[in-house]
């Protein structure tokens, strides 16, 4: 946090949307910054070298020095190349404001959750992301009233896809207004 209480992200976004020349600029180049940052970090995650990364990618290593120093625009087809070099695939949308990379912090235990429901991770992301909607469409309608979103093992069974008022969980009344969102097993 600076002085201001921003972090550098809101500071970064502040700063580029004062600025005309660097909203631009972003709008050129920020697709490509966010891969190489993915890209980066499944680099160093594999322990890999831009020489791994040329033999892989049938090309030079100079000519990932340059890609990884923005000097360039790659074709469709390195980028894929590359995502696969570090054991990654690539993912190209159009619906950018709708389209999120999941946390590196998380990734982990997303996959481990994955895992134990044997489900990919995208199917996870996408069932939970789902039910996180869901869950505030509903406080929405029920004009700001406060839940949780609660998974426990209770005597207490919450249908499948259903809104229970005063869940009890481990004995105890959660909270008077709290609601809870049945996930099933």
């Amino acid at each position: 946090m600076n002085k201001d209480g921003k972090d550098i992200v809101g500071f970064l976004n502040e700063t580029i949307e004062n600025d005309a020349e660097l909203r631009e600029y972003e709008k050129t180049w920020g697709a490509l910054t966010s891969f190489l940052n993915d890209y980066e970090h499944m680099k160093g995650l594999r322990h890999l070298t831009q020489k791994d990364i040329a033999s892989a990618c049938g090309t030079t290593q100079s000519a990932i020095s340059r890609l990884e120093r923005l000097r360039g625009k790659p074709t469709y087809e390195l980028l894929r190349r590359l995502s696969e070099s570090v054991g990654g695939s690539l993912f190209v949308s159009p619906m950018a404001d709708v389209t999120i990379t999941l946390p590196y912090d998380l990734q982990d235990r997303a996959r481990s959750l994955a895992d134990k429901k044997d489900m990919r991770v995208d199917e996870l992301m996408y069932s939970m992301l789902r039910k996180a909607i869901d869950n505030a469409e509903y406080r929405d309608e029920c004009n700001g009233t406060k839940f949780e979103l609660i998974i426990s093992s209770s005597d207490k069974s919450i249908p499948i896809g259903q809104y229970a008022h005063d869940v009890v969980t481990c004995g105890t009344i959660g909270d008077e207004a709290s609601s809870a969102y049945s996930l099933g097993a």
